[in-house]
């Protein structure tokens, strides 16, 4: 790198000191992947319920929903005969 580029370190960056941030930050990345894997773990361990409950019941009445329009579709207007047909 000839030209410096300004970063939040300071002016004088070069790049292996981009580098060294690039790498510490990666396995900051890693190590809290981890850590949020294992908490899932312990408290699937411990029986908890992950997520949001209300989210399954939302989805499961509209499948419901979707499953009953979809045995009974819509007529369209007009179709009856005691309809005006406009």
């Amino acid at each position: 790198m000839v030209q410096r580029i300004p970063f939040i370190f300071g002016p004088n960056v070069d790049a292996f000191m981009l580098h060294i941030h690039a790498a510490v930050a990666e396995k900051e990345r890693e190590l809290i992947a981890q850590r949020n894997r294992e908490a899932l773990a312990a408290a699937k361990a411990r029986g908890q319920r992950l997520g949001n409950a209300e989210i399954g019941e939302a989805r499961k009445a509209e499948a419901d929903l979707q499953r009953r329009s979809a045995a009974h579709p819509a007529r369209p207007q007009g179709s009856h005969a005691w309809s005006s047909g406009r």
